[in-house]
């Protein structure tokens, strides 16, 4: 993070990690793949990459029965997330056009946080209107 993507070299990620250089390559990869384990952990909250599905709050807005708890829950859920992912999108803006490897992995995950973002608009149709109780959006 304060070297920047391209000028973070694996052997100083390594050094500052206190361990070999094979042991990052051999439990990581090479320097894309590192950024995604970032990028994923990052979005999860844990220390390890969780699937959307298993997330808690995930699970929070499937079993309420309001949308509009539902999208509070999400709100909540979105602004932990951005501010643990901010520093990290800044890193893939500046680096993606020197690294095509992480350019493709910033597609790959934003078009999965898409289908995730229709997959809660599924959710909140086949919750209906009705659920929205007192509050309504603006229309």
């Amino acid at each position: 993070m304060e070297q920047g993507y391209v000028a973070a070299t694996m052997a100083a990620i390594a050094e500052r990690a206190g361990v070999a250089l094979d042991t990052v390559y051999a439990l990581v990869g090479r320097k894309p793949s590192l950024f995604r384990e970032l990028i994923e952990t990052a979005i999860s909250g844990q220390d390890e990459a969780v699937p959307a599905e298993q997330r808690e709050y995930v699970k929070l807005i499937q079993a309420q029965p309001k949308a509009a708890r539902k999208l509070e829950i999400y709100a909540a859920a979105v602004t932990a997330i951005q501010t643990r992912l901010a520093p990290l999108v800044a890193l893939v803006r500046d680096a993606a056009a020197a690294d095509k490897q992480l350019a493709s992995l910033w597609k790959e995950i934003s078009d999965r946080r898409a289908a995730n973002m229709r997959l809660l608009a599924a959710d909140l149709a086949r919750t209906g209107p009705s659920a929205w109780g007192s509050k309504r959006l603006p229309t």
